[in-house]
């Protein structure tokens, strides 16, 4: 499944915001600004995970790999060839590790850094990845992170139980919790 799958409200956001524009820069930067005014940057910190364009239209939120996809896929529906790009070297050549968005508009590329505001940004070193590249990334952050999330419940759920459970004088706590660093180390491979 593609995560750049518009929804229907995200139709008609596009078509009210770009109806009086009269070009496809005029369209970038408007997409740009209603990001900017009714998205906002935010993630649980242990709980994230990338959601998909109707998501990130229908939560109004999301960190900067998502705000990507929902301003490609917004960028899209307004006719503008746009693909995701992650950023390895912002244009002071730092090394960051950021995501962002390329349009290409009258075959000149374009930066487009949705999650800060900024338009026509110049950054050292990027990759451009393509619709399948994106939505398999998603899919592993998803499942690395539900791993990482069960792992961070259920473990210590297991360990105060086993302290319950078994006498501390005898080895069954050690055994018990060399089970669950084993099943631990198998369930974030």
């Amino acid at each position: 499944m593609t995560v750049f799958k518009p929804s229907y409200g995200m139709k008609r956001t596009v078509s009210k915001i770009t109806t009086n524009c009269k070009s496809q820069e005029e369209k970038a930067i408007a997409i740009s600004q209603w990001m900017n005014k009714n998205i906002e940057y935010k993630s649980k910190r242990f709980l994230v995970y990338r959601k998909n364009a109707r998501q990130i239209y229908n939560d109004r939120r999301g960190i900067c790999g998502e705000q990507s996809v929902l301003y490609v896929t917004m960028a899209r529906l307004a006719g503008i060839n746009a693909n995701w790009v992650s950023m390895d070297q912002d244009e002071y050549g730092r090394k960051i590790r950021h995501a962002c968005v390329s349009i290409n508009l009258d075959n000149q590329r374009i930066y487009v850094d949705p999650t800060n505001n900024e338009y026509d940004i110049h950054p050292k070193k990027t990759k451009q990845w393509d619709d399948y590249e994106v939505s398999n990334l998603f899919s592993e952050i998803r499942a690395v992170n539900r791993r990482r999330t069960v792992a961070k419940i259920l473990i210590p759920v297991l360990l105060i139980g086993g302290i319950y459970m078994f006498n501390e004088k005898t080895n069954k706590i050690s055994e018990l919790k060399k089970r669950v660093s084993i099943t631990l180390e198998h369930y974030l491979e």
